[in-house]
C-alpha cells in the first residue's frame, strides 16, 4: 500500500487531470498504466479527486453537484481535444 503523502499526490495529480479536462476514465488509465498502480486503486485516486471538484462546487452553494462537476469534466475534457486537434471548431461537434 501507497504511503500517505504518495496518495496525497496521487489524487492531487488526478485533480489537476481533471479541471485540465481529462475524464475519469482517462483518469484510471493513465494512473494504472504510467504509475503502477491497480485499476482499483486508480479508480479510488479518482474518485477522491472527483469528491475534491464536488466539494468546491458544494462551497459556491450550487444544487445537484454531481451534475455540475460531471458537466464540467466534460466541458472541460472537450476543450481539451478541440485545442488538442488545434480546432476550436471541435469543442461544438465534440
Amino acid at each position: 500500500m501507497a504511503k500517505r503523502a504518495a496518495v496525497v499526490d496521487r489524487v492531487e495529480e488526478a485533480h489537476s487531470m481533471l479541471l485540465q479536462g481529462y475524464s475519469c476514465t482517462a483518469a484510471v488509465a493513465y494512473f494504472a498504466q504510467s504509475k503502477g498502480v491497480s485499476r482499483s486503486a486508480s479508480q479510488q485516486i479518482v474518485q477522491q479527486a472527483d469528491a475534491l471538484i464536488r466539494e468546491d462546487i458544494d462551497q459556491a452553494n450550487i444544487q445537484r453537484t454531481d451534475l455540475v462537476a460531471q458537466a464540467i469534466r466534460l466541458l472541460m475534457e472537450s476543450a481539451r481535444v478541440g485545442l488538442k486537434q488545434s480546432d476550436p471548431v471541435a469543442v461544438a461537434q465534440y
